[in-house]
């Protein structure tokens, strides 16, 4: 809740770990705030009860309850703005990324693939550099060549793929090997290769996708984005896009 955020009820950090434990939970944000003490319970109830009250922002509803002067709100409202620049400034992939509408469409609907797919959500974390050391063992990847050309790769724990593979393919078996696996999550890149294909492919290009390369990741220099799913491990890699 970035309103407490900014009033210093909680700190950035403990706000985030509060998003990690809704979304695995399933709970009311101000409940597990409460639930795990990051904040107190009649911070809470008098902050709401201020708000609604008075039909006021949290920092004036702070400041009615002696809580906090109108420096103090001022000067924490300008730091929670500058760290919130600095975190989007931070997320944000470097320009040849950005100004790429295949990679920014790519970024946009992985997301959403899994979801229709795999019916359960998962949401881009941070970035880093690729290459580097993925101790993920369940990889594949694919060559995207459309508006721009690109190599994208996916690499999982079990759990990941295996939530993923089963909802895709309707398969009730006790155990899916490591081969199967790796051929469902090549299955996911075909459709986000696809996908591409239909946003931007002139409509008398005819559809040719590459198959996915089982076991292997792309090594060309490039991001590796974290793919956030309570309780497994997921990892999006991404070249920097050559102008096709």
């Amino acid at each position: 809740m970035s309103s407490l955020v900014r009033a210093g009820c909680i700190e950035p950090a403990d706000a985030e770990a509060v998003n990690r434990l809704q979304r695995e939970l399933d709970a009311q944000w101000g409940e597990l705030a409460v639930a795990y003490n990051y904040i107190r319970s009649e911070q809470l109830d008098n902050l709401i009860s201020q708000q609604r009250r008075h039909n006021m922002s949290v920092g004036e509803a702070l400041m009615l309850l002696g809580a906090l002067t109108r420096p103090d709100r001022d000067r924490l409202y300008a730091a929670y703005e500058n760290e919130e620049r600095r975190r989007m400034d931070h997320e944000r992939p470097p320009a040849p990324y950005c100004d790429s509408e295949t990679v920014s469409y790519l970024l946009e609907y992985l997301p959403r693939l899994i979801l229709r797919v795999g019916h359960f959500q998962v949401d881009l974390g941070s970035h880093s550099i690729w290459p580097a050391r993925c101790e993920l063992a369940l990889t594949t990847s694919l060559e995207i060549n459309n508006l721009d050309w690109c190599q994208v790769g996916i690499a999982t724990d079990r759990g990941f793929a295996e939530k993923l593979v089963r909802t895709m393919s309707g398969t009730r078996a006790e155990a899916l090997d490591d081969g199967g696996l790796t051929e469902g999550l090549g299955d996911l890149l075909v459709l986000l290769a696809g996908a591409v294909h239909r946003r931007f492919a002139a409509p008398q290009r005819p559809l040719r996708l590459p198959n996915a390369r089982a076991g292997r990741l792309p090594s060309r220099s490039g991001l590796l984005f974290e793919l956030v799913c309570p309780g497994a491990l997921a990892s999006f890699v991404i070249t920097e896009p050559l102008v096709g």
